[in-house]
């Protein structure tokens, strides 16, 4: 019976539903599949990307760091060359005599500088020192190799130490044939006494002129100074005093040798003279009577180390030969040897300058390329390239050539070729799909036209 109310009906027939859901995974799981093929495309390609953006960008430094430590070198061999060449014109200049004049120094100073700790610019400063103080040429190269062993064997700088050999041996009224005895003498005091290069720097062109008119030789000299050193003076009070004592001893009517009750004229004479002063008891007030006041605290020292100033003068008696041992052992080490490869390769810089202009043909050739690489940097930052362009790689190959840089010259080719091939295959494409399009435009649209005469108008 009808009773006028509205009654639904629910079926269980769910067989639309389950395949419009089906449909759906269906599609999703293909979806998920394009999403993984693409992005596996897209690292791939991001890969691949990355690589060659590291090896072009690696390719960019190693040029780069090549580039930069050859114009390093380039400019510290310029440098190198136009100091030692100032400073053999300078020593031209101070001998009176032209930059030929100078060449047997020169090839001196190269052969010392490759095999020594010295380099070449600073023997030549060796020379330059000894030239101011009047030495001639043949004297120069006669004294260089033994005030260089000087140098090296007390810590001193070539030129200073050049100077020092030169002032001693004008000071006692030596010749350039002694130099060798001289600084066998002065090295030895180094390694006997408190006395040190910079002390005896300073002492001797103090004491050197008085100590030779008053008859003393260099022994006897640096046997005084090397005493008070000991004693604790330093090196301008102890020459300072030294002098003043050699002065009063000089005077026969002066206080000293009237205090003494004769005068010393010779250095056996001096000792013998202290060791009687310090037998009688001699005290500060008396030396202070037979001395002034800047030389009594010295007198004073000398008297009591009377007996060690004699083993001294001993000691430096028979001297020959310790220079040569004294730089040996200080060169013979790892810092000597650091040194010399220091030098060499100095000496290596210094040999661009010999023949017809080495060193201009190589700083001529790196500037090419420099240029050469800066072309080819910009060209390949280019993105597409024209024809137009690609025809400048091969400009830029066949200038390669001119330099003759082999690896250079196939690499372009290499790079040429590939740029080529793929450039006419891409023509050819345009050409191709143009054709299609005349052919049957009803299977080509206007849209993909448009892009093939555009591609072609940039080839």
């Amino acid at each position: 019976m009808a009773d006028g109310r509205l009654h639904t009906v629910i079926t269980t027939d769910n067989k639309p539903f389950d395949k419009g859901i089906n449909d759906m995974e269906r599609k999703l799981d293909q979806a998920s599949k394009k999403a993984k093929e693409f992005g596996s495309s897209l690292d791939k390609s991001t890969k691949n990307l990355g690589e060659s953006i590291g090896s072009l960008a690696g390719r960019y430094l190693s040029v780069a760091a090549a580039v930069g430590v050859l114009t390093t070198t380039m400019k510290k061999a310029i440098e190198l060359n136009a100091n030692f060449e100032r400073k053999n014109a300078e020593l031209a200049s101070v001998l009176g005599t032209t930059k030929d004049g100078v060449k047997d120094l020169s090839i001196e100073a190269e052969k010392l500088g490759r095999v020594t700790e010295f380099t070449a610019t600073e023997v030549t400063e060796l020379q330059l020192a000894l030239a101011r103080l009047g030495f001639t040429k043949g004297q120069i190269i006669d004294m260089q190799g033994t005030v260089l062993q000087f140098a090296a064997a007390v810590n001193a700088d070539l030129g200073r130490a050049a100077n020092f050999a030169g002032a001693a041996l004008r000071g006692f009224g030596l010749e350039a044939k002694d130099t060798g005895h001289l600084l066998d003498v002065m090295a030895a005091a180094t390694s006997k006494s408190a006395l040190d290069f910079s002390k005896l720097e300073t002492s001797i062109s103090i004491v050197a002129p008085i100590a030779h008119t008053f008859g003393l030789t260099v022994e006897d000299t640096v046997t005084l100074l090397g005493a008070l050193s000991n004693a604790g003076f330093d090196a301008s009070s102890a020459a300072t005093a030294t002098r003043n004592i050699l002065l009063n001893l000089a005077d026969a009517n002066g206080k000293l040798a009237k205090g003494l009750g004769h005068t010393a004229n010779t250095f056996p004479e001096i000792i013998e003279s202290l060791k009687e002063c310090q037998k009688r008891g001699v005290d500060l007030n008396a030396t202070l009577e037979m001395t002034d006041k800047r030389s009594v605290a010295a007198f004073n020292a000398l008297i009591t180390g009377a007996a060690s100033a004699d083993e001294l003068r001993t000691a430096l008696g028979n001297v020959d030969g310790t220079l040569n041992q004294m730089y040996d052992t200080m060169t013979n080490n790892l810092v000597g040897a650091t040194r010399e490869l220091k030098s060499a390769w100095e000496g290596l810089m210094l040999k661009f300058q010999e023949s017809n202009g080495p060193l201009a043909d190589t700083a001529r050739w790196l500037a090419k390329i420099l240029n050469l690489t800066t072309d080819w940097i910009d060209a390949n930052n280019t993105g597409g390239k024209t024809r137009k362009q690609k025809e400048g790689d091969k400009t830029l190959l066949d200038k390669y050539k001119e330099i003759g840089d082999k690896q250079g010259r196939e690499a372009m080719l290499a790079a040429y070729e590939r740029d080529r091939a793929a450039a006419d295959a891409a023509y050819q494409k345009d050409l191709d799909d143009y054709a299609m399009y005349r052919g049957n435009k009803s299977g080509y649209s206007q849209g993909q036209a448009r892009k093939a005469r555009k591609r072609m108008n940039k080839s």
